[in-house]
């Protein structure tokens, strides 16, 4: 542990004489010495101090504490009699008094000691007088700091050898983009972006292969430089969804595969930035200039998209785009080829024209000293800046040091030294320009370079934990690589992101390699396998693909509470699923006694959420309405867009059913805005599909149908062909409600498609083709066997909450004999026997006791009944009876919409709800 002893000479007199300048002294030093990790302890009249030398860079903190220590000094010791710093280590006992009082005062140096093993770590920064030879040996061998060295700052001095071959090789030609090839490490960017700031103002520099090499890229390009430039030329709001978008990337930044909705935001973030850039650059009366360096490492599927973008830029030919490329293989100039879109011109730097030196590894143009003098505490710096650079762009490293605790004044002065040593360049983003820095480093620090890679997990850890990045499999190899073993918690919330974001790739490449095993590790990893497995499929699998992969028994004696949670949980999806409610409501309370015991409570959201569906289920409509609040409020406490958009999407369905459309619409906004924020298309698609459901069902069919035109014209979720055809057939049946008789008829006869037809037809006055169709769907009927409730299923397109509540079949029959009976008594002629037919099967139907006030259609059936009375001329009093019954069942749903305007909207453009209404008038009900 090292020490220091800070003492002044005479100070009680300067006390007394200089207070003010005594009290400046000490407050330097001791904020100095707190600075760099020392505890600051007062004896007496001196001060003293402990540090621990285990953190990377201490003898870089120890440097830039002496320099403020000596800057202080330098300028105030006219006013003192003398001072005293000594650094030694292991002292103990007087030996501090007797070393203060035994150093010469006033020698011609810095009056700073330090002990021999102190003088040999601190000898790359200092020179030191030659040694004590005292006589005591308490002295023996300590020296006094001469002065400390001054390293040359080389950024901005260094000369680029390439820069002037780079800037005649661009002149010649009229192409204005180009793309420069040659062998890495060899000055390429150096040249070209020393080049474009000499010509251009605000270049955008998109560096890939730094800190990524995906669409995180393109966000990393907004440094705060940038931004604030950008910042004077656009409104707030586009600067906010800048912001928004870039934050979005940033998380992705370990991904190399990309869902639909990260790519189109990337489109969007792309084409936003594109646009402000330029006009913003052309308003400062300057070249807008993209540099797009390291191409050769940038993801497919990301350089594909920007060669698209770039291709429909309207303001291309104001655009410049230079980019580099480090040629490594044949197969690069293939490559190449794919970007002459963007760069009809290449400049190729061949090898044996690059200075001596270069191509050696460090693409300097100035003799810089050997790596070997270089100290040890700059190799961790030098090694810790390497691996933040694998995750994060170079604009971020000073905050990254600054939150492992580093201070900025070290760390700007260890990127001066390291771009001394021909480290790094550029000081304010800084490039590692030495190859293979990471492997010459740890073989230098052995095992010094553990506690470097801890300071950047426990980096990674902290991003993730502010929400900053997701937590995914690919980050979990980082971190497993950084000698991170994982937490149980944590590999289960990567595994299930990357199934959340379809990134699961990786997993599979991992479970066919054997690597699983050992990244999850081997204990976790036999329970991991099939959890996985049933998590995937039930979000992602067909019927046939769930029942196998739950027909395998879940393992047994399972240790570790969050999986044993998951794996209940996913159990009880699955008996949801096949309606085995019992043994699916006993599995969730399980879980929940499980849940109760765990800090974080992840899976509880998810918990009541099944507990809402296993209630309206059992048509228990309280139950539902509490336990889909209590889901939320832990969705929403746990930050889960994805959990929070399937609840209020089932919540919006728990109102629907009582009958509360305003409420209803409003957790469909909520729900709507979860999903996207989940970045869960498909869901997004159903939950907007269900607002136009609710559009419908006020009476708002225009409103409706542009809701179900707009999804349709836009499907980009992986159900898009089952969502096509049922938005087809709504799109069809609510054209009719609008008096488009000659709208296309969707080709699907099976289920809603040929039940909308039937509807459709008697809509028309077609009775004997809707007789026709409802003997066809009465035959062609069959029960929804298997449900799904981690997808959305747009097999049940008329609400998937009903299909909980109602088996399928029993709703289609229900409503299609219904028609049946309207369009029997209204055939011309209609006949007796046809009248009579409607009359047994409308009361059929609304005096089966399965029929309950939460069915939509409840008031209509009777109303239905009304109408079929009068086609065949009953008594008064029996239609009385009927209408009044219609009337009564829908005021007791419209009293539970809690909004003016959606009632009057309910009960007057609600093509059935008005017509009973005007019914119920005329019988003088009103």
């Amino acid at each position: 542990m090292l020490q220091m002893f800070f003492c002044i000479r005479f100070q009680t007199q300067l006390q007394r004489t200089k207070p003010e300048l005594i009290a400046t002294l000490e407050h330097t030093v001791s904020e100095a010495i707190k600075t760099a990790g020392g505890e600051v302890m007062w004896e007496g009249h001196r001060i003293s101090a402990l540090f621990k030398e285990d953190s990377p860079g201490f003898w870089l903190d120890i440097l830039v504490m002496l320099e403020t220590i000596l800057a202080i000094l330098e300028k105030v010791s006219p006013e003192l009699y003398g001072y005293t710093v000594i650094l030694g280590q292991d002292l103990s006992g007087e030996m501090d008094s007797y070393l203060l009082n035994a150093m010469p005062a006033n020698s011609p140096g810095t009056e700073i000691w330090c002990s021999p093993p102190v003088q040999k770590v601190l000898t790359p920064y200092m020179v030191f007088d030659a040694p004590l030879n005292g006589t005591d040996s308490l002295e023996e061998g300590y020296a006094q700091v001469n002065h400390i060295r001054t390293f040359s700052d080389t950024n901005g001095e260094r000369t680029y050898p390439l820069q002037k071959k780079i800037e005649a090789g661009l002149k010649e030609g009229s192409a204005r983009n180009v793309l420069l090839t040659g062998p890495e490490y060899m000055g390429k960017g150096d040249g070209l972006y020393r080049f474009c700031l000499s010509k251009f103002k605000n270049p955008l520099v998109i560096r890939f292969g730094l800190g990524g090499t995906g669409l995180c890229c393109f966000s990393d390009a907004v440094n705060s430089g940038i931004r604030s430039w950008l910042s004077n030329h656009i409104e707030d709001p586009i600067l906010e969804e800048l912001d928004w978008l870039g934050a979005l990337l940033f998380r992705e930044r370990f991904q190399h595969e990309y869902p639909n909705y990260i790519i189109q935001k990337g489109r969007r973030f792309l084409n936003l930035l594109s646009d402000v850039y330029i006009k913003a650059a052309e308003a400062d009366g300057g070249t807008p200039v993209f540099i797009l360096e390291n191409l050769q490492a940038v993801d497919a599927v990301v350089g594909n998209l920007f060669i698209d973008l770039y291709q429909s830029f309207p303001h291309k030919k104001a655009l410049r785009v230079y980019g580099t490329w480090s040629l490594g293989t044949q197969d690069d100039y293939h490559a190449i080829k794919l970007w002459e879109p963007i760069f009809p011109r290449i400049l190729s730097l061949e090898p044996e024209l690059i200075p001596e030196g270069i191509s050696s590894g460090i693409n300097s143009g100035i003799p810089v000293p050997l790596l070997s003098e270089m100290p040890l505490d700059l190799w961790e710096l030098a090694y810790a800046m390497g691996l933040f650079l694998h995750y994060f762009p170079a604009s971020l490293l000073m905050s990254l040091f600054e939150e492992a605790g580093k201070n900025a004044p070290v760390i700007r002065r260890a990127f001066s030294l390291l771009s001394y040593f021909g480290i790094i360049d550029f000081i304010d983003e800084p490039r590692m320009r030495m190859r293979d820095l990471i492997k010459k480093a740890e073989t230098i620090l052995g095992e010094r370079k553990n506690p470097i890679c801890l300071l950047v997990r426990k980096r990674l850890l902290d991003w993730v934990q502010a929400e900053k990045l997701r937590p995914s499999f690919t980050m979990l190899k980082a971190l497993f690589n950084l000698g991170w073993e994982g937490t149980d918690a944590f590999i289960l919330r990567a595994l299930q992101m990357d199934i959340i974001h379809e990134t699961f790739g990786e997993i599979e490449k991992a479970l066919e390699d054997g690597s699983f095993d050992r990244i999850a590790g081997k204990a976790r990893a036999p329970i991991l396998r099939p959890l996985y497995k049933t998590s995937k499929v039930l979000i992602y699998g067909g019927e046939k693909e769930i029942r196998e992969a739950f027909f395998e028994p879940d393992p047994e004696e399972v240790s570790i509470p969050e999986y044993e949670t998951q794996i209940q949980l996913n159990r009880a999806n699955y008996l949801l699923s096949v309606k085995d409610l019992p043994a699916a409501v006993t599995m969730v309370k399980k879980s929940i006694i499980l849940i109760q015991g765990q800090r974080d409570q992840l899976g509880l959201a998810q918990a009541y959420r099944l507990f809402t569906l296993a209630s309206f289920s059992s048509q228990r409509m309280s139950d539902a309405v509490d336990y889909s609040f209590f889901a939320i409020e832990n969705a929403k406490r746990n930050q889960d867009s994805r959990e929070l958009a399937l609840i209020y999407f089932y919540a919006a369905e728990v109102q629907f059913l009582i009958g509360n459309i305003f409420k209803a619409e409003f957790f469909v906004r909520e729900a709507e805005e979860a999903a996207l924020n989940a970045g869960r298309l498909e869901w997004v698609e159903r939950i907007r599909f269900f607002a136009g459901r609710l559009r419908f069902e006020t009476g708002l069919y225009q409103e409706a149908l542009t809701i179900f035109e707009s999804i349709q014209n836009n499907l980009s979720g992986y159900k898009r062909a089952a969502a096509g055809e049922a938005l087809a057939v709504w799109i069809y049946r609510t054209n009719m409600y609008l008096q488009n008789y000659a709208a296309e008829k969707p080709e699907i006869l099976l289920g809603e498609g040929l039940f909308f037809q039937l509807e459709a037809a008697y809509l028309i006055g077609d009775y004997e083709r809707a007789v026709k169709y409802s003997e066809l769907l009465l035959d062609v009927l069959e029960d929804q066997k298997f449900l799904f409730t981690e997808q959305p299923d747009w097999d049940g397109a008329y609400a998937q909450g009903e299909l909980f509540m109602i088996p399928k079949s029993e709703f289609f029959s229900r409503i299609g004999s219904v028609f049946r009976a309207l369009a029997l008594c209204r055939l011309k002629p209609a006949g007796e026997e046809n009248k009579q037919e409607a009359i047994r099967i409308i009361r059929r139907v609304i005096q089966d006791e399965r029929l309950f006030s939460t069915d939509p259609n409840d008031a209509f059936y009777f109303y239905a009944y009304y109408l079929i009375l009068k086609e065949s001329g009953a008594a008064e009093i029996d239609m009385n009876t009927a209408i009044s019954i219609a009337f009564k069942r829908l005021q007791r749903r419209a009293n539970q919409i809690d909004n003016i305007e959606t009632k009057r909207s309910f009960l007057s453009l609600h093509y059935w709800n008005n017509a009973l209404y005007l019914a119920a008038r005329e019988h003088k009900l009103i």
